[in-house]
């Protein structure tokens, strides 16, 4: 495809096979980095309003 998305995925896509660690495991490890603990959790939420972006929280299914 030429649209720019396309080329976005398909970059993503084939870049994620050359990756020498695992993403979804290092998602995982700085998502219960921050849940197990309210201080930390409180200190990120300071962090984006200093950066002046909205905080979401995402759950892992």
């Amino acid at each position: 495809g030429n649209c720019y998305c396309h080329v976005l995925h398909n970059s993503v896509k084939h870049g994620n096979n050359h990756l020498l660690f695992d993403v979804e495991a290092a998602i995982l490890k700085i998502y219960s980095q921050f849940c197990r603990s309210s201080v930390r959790s409180q200190e990120l939420g300071k962090y984006f309003e200093f950066v002046d972006q909205e905080q979401i929280v995402m759950k892992y299914i």
